[in-house]
């Protein structure tokens, strides 16, 4: 174990003082105890001494000079901060939070002051510090720039979770490129946990030495511990100083914790990581263990920064049970569903090897790219019949081997998502959009209601196409994780709805309001998505995707105001029969100037300035627009499909460069 003494000459700046001095800064120094959650120190906070992290985690968040909360650093044991006030700073420019139970040693600012003074090595090397924290502190956070450490439990009912783990591991390490510590707790009537100094290790090394345990390196590039903890519970104690120190060692750390091991010790491993995930079938005994480890975990300090994440594993051919009933059960909502598992999963990470899993590597995947902070999201757009483009940008994703993380849809935008998280190719999808090519296909999409009270159209046709190719298909059910944005036409808020049924879901999303009778879903009357965000951006964000490339296929009112300029042109040399143009404008509501035309050019225009908003908060936006469609235009599929794909084909360099 190191001792005070160590750890305060392994810093930079305290290095350069004498053993003398540092004995004097232990003896003036006060230790406290903070428990994660806990607010050190706060931006503006006047810095009256010196800080050091004996043992545990902390994070220094900065607010950047155009008031957005991007700086950000880990500190981790013989960290320090508040150095600062000895070069004349008063206060804090960074907030510093707990990220798990943390030891601090507090020294008085006047002693490292004389310090200062009498050392001109101390005060440059001092500067070159504090120009250094500047420096890393202001520029533009990258997510894999700090590391993380999730602990996985394994109930008694899930024979395989310490595999699963293991792989999700070897998939950070080949996705990231960053060092992955893989740790698995074992129960031990033996050996207890101890924090011995890892002299040894070095990311580029091929053996490591912890506590007189050898720290292997895998052909992955995974770094692999076993450690033994005592079955009495007397180890919790230790989990939050390991989880700090093995930090500083790897950029990742998975940990996985054997469900037999003490309920303590369990729940202390949970609270004390920055993601808890619980691996578990939907067995009644299952169910029941999770709600007992929910509880359990909420009765520590650190609970309500702690948030389970139950995932639900199961066999080929089984199906999840309905999120409403499953959370009621747990206590807490499913994070992930891994589907279709049959038998052990061997040999490498990779998805060839995966015994033809593709969908257990891809849901495996999810949770490996969520702890890497590497998601990819795909935001696509509201726009009528315009928003089949989205499927020729799919065609070129998949084309490209893009794999996409989340996907959350508005409107058609819904609808296309919708179809390819359930697993349709984009080859498919274009072969549902040609059936409706022919002008008597157009006409089965409208289904009238008499008297337009509420809408034009009932819109029944949406969930007939999503059960003629998903069936009764419910959120659990998809390959990849789907967001459907709704409003609530009462309070005209925003809803987001991922789970229950995929059809009433996409109805409510695509309910254009005056167009089409507004869905009614769990007791909420919902309409159009596009109403409140027609282009989702704002819910990957929100979600913590990394990477988000947004499909915005609404045009700009100065590209709109340009065609119309031009189509007035041309229609002017054009002969036109006056019974035809009459007969148009009284017999069909969706001509050009009639009311269904005047509510939908009254959404593009609130849509558009919406849309245009949130794609500043997009990494990629690719743009399939079009001014010479009508919203209704679904009997020119390929059309629409053809702009989507050379859209995405121009901006395939920036969407590699985001993906990678």
């Amino acid at each position: 174990m190191k001792t005070y003494a160590d750890i305060l000459r392994d810093h930079p700046i305290l290095s350069c003082l004498s053993n003398r001095a540092l004995t004097r800064l232990k003896t003036d120094g006060h230790e406290s105890l903070y428990h994660k959650g806990d607010v050190i120190v706060r931006e503006g906070d006047r810095c009256t001494s010196v800080f050091v992290v004996i043992s545990g985690r902390c994070e220094a968040r900065a607010q950047l000079p155009d008031g957005s909360q991007g700086g950000m650093r880990t500190l981790v044991q013989g960290d320090t901060f508040g150095e600062r006030v000895l070069l004349g700073q008063e206060r804090f420019w960074f907030t510093v939070t707990v990220l798990s139970d943390c030891e601090i040693l507090d020294v008085p600012v006047d002693e490292l002051k004389k310090q200062v003074l009498r050392n001109p090595q101390l005060r440059t090397a001092l500067e070159r510090q504090m120009f250094s924290e500047l420096r890393a502190m202001t520029r533009e956070h990258k997510p894999n720039d700090q590391g993380r450490i999730a602990v996985f439990v394994g109930l008694a009912g899930q024979s395989q979770a310490e595999v699963l783990t293991h792989r999700i591991a070897t998939i950070i390490r080949q996705d990231t490129g960053r060092s992955v510590l893989y740790v698995h707790l074992k129960a031990s009537n033996k050996t207890s946990l101890q924090l011995s100094h890892w002299q040894s290790f070095r990311a580029g090394s091929d053996a490591a030495e912890f506590d007189g345990r050898m720290v292997k390196k895998e052909a992955s590039g995974v770094w692999r511990l076993d450690l033994g903890v005592r079955l009495d519970g007397s180890d919790a104690s230790n989990l939050a100083p390991l989880l700090g120190y093995v930090s500083r060692h790897a950029r990742f750390v998975v940990m996985y914790v054997d469900a037999v091991i003490d309920s303590a010790v369990v729940a202390e491993a949970l609270v004390q990581s920055d993601l808890p995930y619980v691996l578990m079938s939907q067995t009644p005994e299952d169910l029941y263990r999770c709600n007992l480890l929910v509880r359990l975990v909420g009765q520590h300090r650190g609970s309500k920064h702690t948030t389970l994440r139950p995932v639900i594993c199961l066999s080929e051919h089984q199906r999840a049970e309905s999120f409403a009933s499953l959370e009621k059960r747990l206590g807490v909502r499913v994070h992930e569903f891994i589907h279709n598992l049959q038998g052990p999963i061997r040999g490498s990470a990779d998805r060839t090897h995966v015994q033809g899993q593709e969908r257990v590597f891809r849901q495996l995947r999810y949770l490996a790219r969520e702890i890497g902070r590497c998601r990819i999201g795909l935001a696509l757009s509201a726009g009528g019949a315009k928003g089949l483009a989205h499927i020729g940008v799919i065609q070129v994703l998949e084309e490209q081997g893009i794999e996409i993380d989340m996907i959350a849809g508005t409107s058609i935008g819904a609808l296309i998502g919708a179809l390819w998280a359930y697993g349709l190719s984009g080859q498919e999808m274009q072969e549902v959009a040609m059936r409706n090519k022919s002008l008597s296909g157009m006409f089965h999409l409208f289904d009238p209601v008499f008297p337009p009270r509420c809408g034009f159209i009932k819109g029944g046709i949406i969930p007939r196409i999503i059960g003629r190719e998903m069936g009764d298909a419910q959120f659990a059910d998809l390959k990849r994780q789907l967001l459907v944005v709704t409003t609530d036409l009462n309070r005209l808020e925003r809803v987001v709805i991922s789970s229950g049924a995929v059809a009433s879901a996409v109805h409510a999303s695509m309910a254009m309001p005056g167009v089409v009778v507004p869905v009614t879903r769990e007791g909420r009357t919902l309409v159009d998505g596009g109403v409140a965000e027609p282009i989702p951006v704002g819910v990957l964000r929100e979600r913590h995707v990394e990477h988000v490339i947004a499909v915005n296929t609404i045009p700009t009112p100065e590209q709109v105001q340009t065609f119309r300029l031009i189509e007035n042109e041309q229609s002017q040399s054009r002969p036109r029969s006056r019974f035809g143009l009459c007969m148009n404008h009284y017999a069909n509501y969706f001509s050009k100037g009639n009311i269904l035309d005047v509510w939908v050019k009254s959404m593009h225009g609130m849509e558009t300035r919406l849309a245009e908003s949130a794609c500043r908060h997009a990494d990629v936006v690719v743009r399939p627009t079009s001014c010479d469609g009508r919203w209704h235009d679904f009997v020119h599929p390929e059309k629409y499909i053809a702009l989507g794909r050379r859209a995405a084909e121009s901006q395939l360099e920036r969407i590699k460069e985001s993906a990678a």
